[in-house]
């Protein structure tokens, strides 16, 4: 038969109890047909599993095989709550642009159970198009959550990243390369509406990792971990909070601030930041209110900046027009350094530098340091 656009599979009423006085009987309905029906299906007005997980039928798409199980005791009056409702299925092509904040899933094959109190996905499914193993749970109210000690919607993800598919997640690959394969785990939580997290853990090991501004090469099969946790909370900025990197000669902790269009960062504070030649304090800050300055202050014994230069005729024509469009802005700078690396081979020591910029133009300037390099040792013989 059909219901709507969906295929009903012959079944099989099951009656059982008749040597009681009340009866129970289990009709498992078998279905066939795309996602967005059966959600409709499942979201009909007794029912809204759909809408309890904050979705509409055309948020996840894909074709779906189910089984629908109604239990429930043969009375006069039966009230909802009385009804065991219960499904399985398989989904085929599952996608979802709405199920994960800023998160694209496609080519999804995955296992469906779900009862009166939430449902859980297993199998394969691609985020932003790297394939992942996916663990998804959810919960149909914050009261059934909070009674369960768990989070509204959940999910655990396993994938092993290859190359620069680091680029597919929050802009990452606009800072770092990477060649060669990095196991990665991922938990995501949503305590309530507005209100998740997602922590990644990435195992570096047999991976080369470049930042090329940071002059900073991890070569493969050098031990080395990376972890943060990035939270999200509707009405506040988002912020990579408890980022960790470790490994041999290596050791960061800190956390990042996004800005409230989640399209750049607003604060980023690393202490320690010892990474490469770099061993320092690094703080950056960027205002939300455009009359304050932006704040730069970097303390310790060393870092470098010979990789920090080098732009492409592009960039400097790009940053020109910027700044003939766009109002300049004021500007605070604190350093001071053991040693501030210039070049492979050149550095100055025992750098002290404060700056302040006006939207007019620097108003202060102070500098102190010692400069070596190749260069001097010949003058200096």
């Amino acid at each position: 038969g059909h219901m709507g656009k969906i295929d009903i599979v012959p079944f099989t009423l099951r009656m059982t109890g008749f040597d009681k006085e009340v009866q129970d009987i289990t009709i498992p309905v078998g279905m066939k047909g795309s996602v967005t029906e059966v959600l409709k299906v499942l979201d009909l007005p007794r029912l809204g599993y759909t809408s309890a997980i904050g979705l509409t039928p055309k948020d996840i798409t894909g074709e779906v095989e189910a089984t629908l199980t109604l239990a429930m005791r043969m009375l006069d009056a039966l009230l909802l709550e009385d009804v065991d409702v219960k499904a399985n299925a398989t989904i085929k092509e599952f996608s979802s642009e709405s199920l994960v904040p800023n998160i694209a899933m496609s080519k999804g094959k995955l296992a469906l159970d779900l009862t009166k109190e939430g449902l859980d996905l297993t199998g394969p499914v691609a985020f932003n198009g790297v394939p992942v193993e996916l663990k998804w749970s959810t919960m149909f109210s914050e009261e059934g959550a909070a009674k369960a000690g768990r989070p509204l919607n959940s999910a655990e993800i396993a994938a092993v990243f290859e190359d620069d598919q680091w680029s597919a997640f929050y802009g990452l690959g606009e800072y770092l390369r990477v060649e060669g394969k990095t196991p990665v785990a991922i938990t995501y939580a949503n305590y309530k509406k507005g209100y998740s997290d997602v922590a990644v853990t990435a195992i570096l090991n047999k991976a080369d990792v470049y930042v090329d501004k940071l002059s900073w090469h991890k070569k493969k099969d050098v031990l080395s971990k990376a972890s943060f946790l990035f939270e999200m909370k509707e009405g506040e900025p988002s912020q990579f909070k408890d980022i960790i990197i470790t490994g041999k000669d290596i050791d960061v902790k800190g956390y990042a601030l996004m800005d409230k269009n989640a399209e750049g960062i607003a604060k980023l504070q690393l202490d320690p930041f010892k990474i490469a030649r770099h061993n320092a304090m690094l703080l950056y800050e960027v205002p939300e209110e455009f009359t304050e300055p932006t704040k730069l202050e970097i303390k310790g014994k060393a870092f470098d900046v010979s990789g920090l230069g080098g732009e492409s005729e592009d960039d400097i024509k790009s940053n020109e027009v910027e700044e003939k469009v766009s109002k300049p802005r004021a500007r605070s700078v604190s350093i001071k350094l053991d040693k501030l690396l210039t070049s492979e081979d050149g550095f100055m020591d025992g750098v002290q530098l404060d700056a302040s910029r006006s939207v007019k133009g620097w108003e202060s300037f102070s500098y102190y340091g010692l400069a070596f390099s190749p260069l001097a040792d010949c003058f200096s013989n």
